[in-house]
């Protein structure tokens, strides 16, 4: 085997190809799928953009469409109230894991039901992990539709109280899942995309032409289906919409495009659920640090980036 290639699994939410949930976690899954420098280990489906059983089917279509039949596919758990259940994806995982200690890379996409589940299940789960890279979470409130009422009377304006986000999406569908994983004493690295990176770049209608310039069966099926999507948020003023999930798989192949800082989190499961808490570091507890990704190092790193994405979605 050749030693440029990374061994990952992908546990994940997707929506591209149902209407009205994000197609983050899809594009990811294409990008993934066309980037020679990743093999495929299997691939578990978990709830959040969509029910589990609509995410299995839809990643169940990519792989037919891309006649990938050979990569494994399991689904996962339905809700947050599954999490310390065995089901085929976490059972996959765990089996997965321990014949390869060491040796696969974890990219988590979505809730993190599925991945807490298996450390609940095979505590030396993430011990065993060679790395895990994670979208989820942020450290700054983030407001994202203020935009759409710019030009609306203030008094109205004052009365909807937009209130910026303090939680993301994944991290709050379950805060004790993601306690799990984030609060977990493991010297096993653990890598962090939260929104403070994700929404740095915006997919706009002239990207996706470019991508669908690429005129195969994958570009034209990637450019149909983001339309109602990106369509949505120009409502926000940003012009397009944001690839959040893959900025995990560019992550791993491009991490020198990448600042990052090393913390100790916590995660409230109580008065905000998911929300991040930054820990002071103690000399002693280096198994508790995770690297955020916070920033791109340069400028020209951003529009690298979404041509690299562009051009692998064919």
């Amino acid at each position: 085997m050749s030693e440029r290639l990374h061994r990952i699994l992908i546990d994940t939410d997707p929506g591209l190809g149902y209407r009205i949930a994000d197609v983050d976690d899809g594009l990811a899954l294409f990008f993934t799928l066309n980037s020679p420098e990743f093999l495929i280990e299997g691939i578990t489906t978990v709830y959040g953009n969509t029910k589990v059983n609509i995410g299995y089917k839809l990643a169940r279509y990519y792989l037919k469409l891309l006649n990938r039949k050979d990569i494994p596919l399991f689904k996962g758990s339905a809700s947050r109230h599954d999490f310390g259940n065995p089901n085929p994806a976490v059972e996959f995982l765990i089996q997965t894991i321990k014949d390869n200690p060491g040796e696969i890379i974890l990219i988590t996409l979505g809730p993190l039901t599925n991945i807490a589940t298996a450390v609940r299940l095979y505590p030396e789960f993430l011990e065993n992990i060679k790395e895990i890279i994670i979208m989820g979470g942020t450290l700054t409130p983030i407001t994202f539709f203020s935009a759409l009422f710019k030009g609306l009377d203030r008094r109205f304006y004052n009365k909807i109280k937009i209130k910026p986000m303090v939680t993301e999406f994944n991290f709050n569908n379950d805060p004790i899942a993601t306690k799990e994983i984030i609060e977990a004493r493991t010297l096993t690295p653990r890598y962090e995309c939260g929104l403070e990176i994700c929404t740095q770049m915006v997919i706009n209608k002239a990207h996706i032409q470019k991508i669908k310039s690429n005129n195969t069966p994958i570009s034209e099926f990637i450019a149909s289906q983001v339309l109602y999507w990106l369509n949505l948020w120009r409502l926000n003023g940003y012009g397009g919409f944001f690839p959040f999930d893959t900025f995990c798989p560019i992550y791993k192949l491009k991490p020198n495009w990448f600042n990052s800082a090393k913390l100790s989190l916590a995660v409230d499961t109580e008065k905000l659920p998911g929300k991040l808490n930054i820990l002071p570091i103690k000399r002693n507890n280096q198994d508790h640090r995770i690297n955020y990704i916070s920033s791109f190092k340069k400028e020209d790193y951003k529009e690298e980036f979404l041509d690299f994405l562009c051009t692998r979605l064919k």
